[in-house]
């Protein structure tokens, strides 16, 4: 009997972590050209395939980047997630230059 007690146990703890791989959010990947970017707004604009994709920037060393590193004109990489209906990029390896060395 101690078995199926424990078999049972698995079982939960293996749907448990199924449950929270699933809910696991997938980053969207594009290229394009900046158009704008307010770093007080904390906004970024970049225009792909012809139309203009506003981001929500909320990591401040991707901030930083646009501030230093990157100008309008550039064509960027971005990795960013849909929350709450925003294009949200949460992390600095998420906005990258497609310039080579960059």
């Amino acid at each position: 009997m101690n078995w199926i007690k424990n078999s049972k146990i698995a079982i939960f703890l293996a749907l448990v972590q199924f449950g929270n791989f699933a809910m696991a959010e997938e980053k969207i990947t594009v290229k394009g050209k900046i158009t704008a970017y307010n770093l007080e707004a904390k906004t970024l604009s970049v225009e792909i395939e012809k139309k203009e994709i506003l981001f929500v920037v909320q990591d401040s060393k991707a901030l930083e980047m646009l501030d230093d590193q990157l100008v309008v004109g550039d064509e960027v990489r971005v990795r960013y997630l849909v929350q709450d209906g925003k294009n949200v990029i949460n992390s600095s390896p998420d906005l990258k230059s497609t310039r080579p060395g960059c």
